[in-house]
């Protein structure tokens, strides 16, 4: 008799946790994108490093004369970038392939819920090895260990918490009106100029740095660099701001998603060209 998996019982079989199958589906999508060049992940190192150059050359050496005094600018950019890229490719992937979603039946693709969770997963992978790129160049640059570093892990978690959050609402309205994928792109393009990026926010005016601060990322980033760079704590004002504004999105963002129905369906129904959509972030 030819046997066959199909032909076998299934009861015995344990199905892996939701979590580890997505897991595993964006380890699978980030082989799927190194394997379509030559260089392969190499790019995950190429391309924020490219970054960091460009604007080193432009902020660090051109506009700023003979370089940034103080802090080292390098990691002073890395900061900005790595927290930044985090962000939007996360919520620009999510929006890509909701919107791929909603030009193909709902009931055979993945729930919304996993489209996000997978989507960060896999830019969480690239931001960890941004973030040991960052340890590594901040001790050859003289910054070690020190006690403020006990408030990383908070920025982290509430910075995770802030995208999944706002990557669950996109998801949401993205299918429902496609237009959205568009305002998204340029909204982050607008934002990556507004965040602090390559520039100190705490050398404009007070007044006007309200304004800045009112972006959440530029709030993280400036909290990621008090706590990294300058062995401070960050204001309690804006701690309290980050964490509540963080717990807030993710709730809203869960709410959204059981109104919707969005949390049941197969996880295994993973679309190659929804794969793709997803490798293909533009940040800005």
């Amino acid at each position: 008799m030819n046997l066959t998996t199909a032909n076998l019982p299934q009861q015995g079989i344990k199905k892996a946790h939701p979590l580890v199958e997505l897991w595993q589906k964006a380890t699978q999508d980030l082989y799927q994108e190194v394997s379509a060049y030559r260089l392969g992940a190499l790019w995950w190192f190429f391309e924020p490093a490219l970054s960091l150059i460009s604007f080193y050359i432009i902020f660090g050496i051109g506009l700023r004369g003979a370089g940034h005094k103080g802090d080292n600018f390098l990691v002073f950019l890395m900061i900005g970038i790595m927290t930044w890229g985090w962000f939007a490719s996360v919520i620009q992937g999510v929006a890509n392939k909701a919107a791929n979603r909603s030009r193909k039946n709902p009931k055979k693709q993945q729930p919304l819920w996993a489209i996000v969770v997978q989507v960060f997963f896999s830019q969480s992978i690239k931001f960890g090895i941004e973030f040991s790129l960052l340890a590594i160049a901040m001790l050859l640059s003289g910054y070690y260990p020190h006690k403020s570093y006990i408030l990383v892990p908070f920025l982290l978690v509430s910075e995770a918490l802030f995208i999944l959050g706002l990557g669950f609402i996109t998801a949401i309205l993205v299918p429902k009106l496609a237009d959205l994928k568009f305002v998204i792109q340029h909204s982050l393009r607008f934002l990556y100029f507004m965040s602090g990026i390559f520039y100190d926010i705490t050398s404009f005016k007070v007044k006007l740095q309200r304004y800045f601060y009112l972006n959440p990322v530029a709030l993280l980033i400036k909290s990621y660099r008090d706590t990294l760079i300058h062995y401070a704590i960050p204001r309690q004002v804006y701690l309290l701001s980050i964490g509540s504004l963080a717990l807030l999105v993710f709730v809203i963002g869960l709410w959204s998603l059981g109104l919707a129905g969005e949390f049941s369906g197969d996880l295994v129904n993973t679309d190659v060209t929804m794969l793709a959509d997803s490798s293909s972030t533009e940040i800005l």
